[in-house]
């Protein structure tokens, strides 16, 4: 029990706060608060990877929403392929 708390405190908590901080000083806590839209397709990715829930359609289409506002408040430009 005192190992899963230490886990929990040390990497799920502590480890995830520390990377979150680092993502605001170097890009800005405008620009960084953008990707906390990823944390439920992390989350339902791990519960399908590691907890054997099932994929449904709907949190596919989920997870490709929030991958595309993502993209799109971060600036990704999409390149088109040019014929040579």
């Amino acid at each position: 029990m005192l190992a899963a708390v230490l886990y929990l405190g040390l990497l799920g908590t502590g480890l995830a706060f520390v990377w979150y901080y680092q993502g605001v000083q170097r890009l800005g806590a405008a620009r960084t608060v953008v990707f906390n839209n990823l944390v439920p397709v992390f989350g339902s990715s791990f519960g399908v990877l590691l907890l054997g829930e099932p994929l449904l359609p709907s949190l596919m289409i989920g997870g490709a929403v929030a991958l595309a506002g993502v993209m799109l408040a971060s600036g990704v430009r999409w390149r088109r392929a040019r014929a040579c």
